[in-house]
């Protein structure tokens, strides 16, 4: 619209221009005319007369300087008379558009002067300024399609496709991260660019490198946690195996302790049968050598003592 109204404008102006130099051989014709004194109703027959058949040059008007009508001839200008500054013309196109009229200040001397209004049929303009909208439209559609390729090959090659590839990049290192991988080939790492485009690809690379060091970080860190749950393993495993010995150990002692305890009560049982035992042979061989040493008394002394006596003195030994 930027282009197509301008051009439209200085068409329609171009035109009606055109039809305005038809005229000038008109305008030249009345004041030759004039000049030699020709009188106003000649003047009128004969630019009628000179019109062709197939002229543009509808009809006109011969006015006084004053706006008097002095003459027509065909179809009568409606332009509107008025004080005429400049170039001393005046311009009017009916609202349909298939009229133009023109009026012309002209005079043979400074003295003398006249107005020419000429109508014109300008019922052709129309097609013209339709074709040439249809022209402009296609040239501005033509250089729209060519601009529009023009610019998807450059956005392509330069915009557009470095998308994409750092769009496969962000892909890549999402799966490079979710499997731990630590090397991987990036496009953004290989292409050094100064637009904003390559600021984006450097805080995507600076991204990845943080990432990239921490994943690094957390295998190892994965790695010796992983070894100090092994060696926390086994030593759980020696923990266990000295718990059991302990265990063991000390069933075997309180199962010792417990057969010792035995023997120690059934050896203070068999003591305290033994110390009977010996006290009542004690009491026998007291008894015995009692009975001897009072049998050999009383063989040689002849007595014979009462029994009581006897169980008495046996009990004081």
């Amino acid at each position: 619209m930027i282009i197509l109204i301008p051009s439209y404008r200085q068409r329609e102006a171009d035109l009606l221009l055109q039809l305005e130099d038809v005229s000038s051989e008109v305008i030249a014709s009345t004041v030759d005319m004039i000049k030699t004194g020709r009188a106003s109703a000649e003047i009128i027959g004969t630019i009628a007369n000179s019109r062709k058949p197939d002229s543009i040059i509808l009809g006109g008007a011969l006015y006084q300087d004053n706006g008097q009508p002095i003459g027509t001839f065909g179809e009568l200008p409606e332009i509107e008379m008025a004080p005429m500054k400049g170039d001393g013309i005046l311009r009017q196109r009916s609202p349909d558009g298939d009229r133009y009229d023109v009026a012309w200040l002209i005079g043979a001397s400074p003295g003398e002067k006249y107005i020419l209004a000429i109508r014109h049929d300008s019922s052709g303009i129309k097609p013209e300024l339709y074709a040439f909208t249809g022209r402009i439209a296609g040239l501005v559609l033509l250089i729209s399609a060519f601009v529009t390729v023009v610019t998807m090959v450059v956005l392509g090659v330069t915009v557009i496709t470095p998308i994409l590839r750092l769009r496969d990049d962000l892909i890549a290192a999402d799966l490079a991260t979710s499997n731990q991988q630590v090397n991987i080939d990036l496009y953004s790492q290989k292409v050094k660019r100064s637009d904003e485009l390559g600021e984006v690809m450097k805080a995507f690379n600076q991204m990845f490198q943080h990432i990239h060091q921490e994943i690094g970080d957390r295998i190892e860190a994965e790695a010796e946690v992983r070894k100090l749950n092994g060696q926390l393993e086994q030593r759980v495993q020696q923990l266990e195996i000295e718990i059991n010995e302990r265990q063991r150990v000390e069933r075997a002692l309180r199962q010792s302790e417990n057969e010792l305890l035995q023997q120690t009560q059934r050896l203070e049982l068999t003591l305290n049968q033994l110390k009977n035992t010996q006290a009542q042979l004690v009491q026998r061989e007291k008894m015995s050598s009692l009975g001897q040493l009072v049998a050999k008394y009383m063989q040689n002394n002849h007595l014979v003592l009462p029994m009581a006596a006897l169980v008495a003195s046996a009990e004081k030994l």
